[in-house]
C-alpha cells in the first residue's frame, strides 16, 4: 500500500506541473491574441510555444491519469464480471497498454537518432528536435512504466484478494451503464 500512495504522490506532482503549464500557455495565448489584434505585434515564437508546452503538459499528465485510471470509459462487460476476474482482465489489458506504449517509446528511438545526427532545429526558436524526441520517449516510457506498475498491483490483488485501490470504482471515473439498471444487476 504504502508503494501505491509513494507512486501516486509522485504521479500527482506531474499532474500539478501539468495544469500549470497548461495555466501559463492560456496566458501567454490570451497576451499573444491581444498584442496581435491591439498593436499588430504578435509574440515571437508563440506557436512553438504552445505546440511544444501542449506536448510536456499532456506527456506528463498522461502516466498520472493512467494511474489512477481515470481515462473514460464504458465497461458494460467488465461490470458484470466478479471482481476477482476483473483483476485478471485488468491486468491484461494493462498489459497490452504497457506493451504499446513501449513499442511507441522504442519506435521514436531512431527519430531522435536522426535529428542529432542532421541537427534539425524547429523554425522559430530553434530548438532542437532531440530534445523533442526525448522529451516524448521519457514521458511514453513513463506511461508504460505506469502501466506494469497497475499490472503489478492487479496481480498482487488477486493473488491476496483484497480490494485494489486502483479500481475503476475508487475514482468514479467512468461511465457505470449498469447503474441505470438497478442494483440486481450488479455483479461483485
Amino acid at each position: 500500500m504504502n508503494a501505491e500512495k509513494n507512486i501516486e504522490k509522485v504521479f500527482s506532482v506531474l499532474e500539478k506541473i501539468a495544469g500549470t503549464i497548461i495555466l501559463l500557455l492560456a496566458v501567454l495565448t490570451v497576451v499573444n491574441v491581444i498584442m496581435r489584434r491591439l498593436f499588430n505585434l504578435p509574440i515571437f515564437g508563440v506557436t512553438e510555444i504552445v505546440e511544444y508546452g501542449t506536448l510536456l503538459a499532456m506527456c506528463l499528465a498522461a502516466g498520472n491519469s493512467s494511474f489512477k485510471r481515470v481515462h473514460p470509459s464504458v465497461n458494460i462487460l467488465v461490470d458484470r464480471l466478479k471482481k476477482r476476474t476483473r483483476y485478471i482482465v485488468s491486468a491484461f489489458v494493462d498489459g497490452i497498454c504497457a506493451l504499446v506504449m513501449s513499442y511507441t517509446g522504442i519506435g521514436l528511438i531512431p527519430n531522435a537518432l536522426t535529428s542529432i545526427s542532421e541537427s534539425r532545429v524547429t523554425e522559430s526558436l530553434g530548438i532542437p528536435y532531440s530534445i523533442v524526441y526525448g522529451l516524448i520517449i521519457i514521458c511514453v516510457l513513463a506511461v508504460a512504466v505506469a502501466y506494469l506498475l497497475l499490472v503489478f498491483f492487479d496481480i498482487r490483488a488477486f493473488a491476496k484478494k483484497e480490494p485494489n485501490l486502483n479500481l475503476i470504482e475508487k475514482n468514479g471515473a467512468d461511465i457505470n451503464i449498469d447503474s441505470t439498471l438497478g442494483d440486481k444487476h450488479k455483479t461483485n
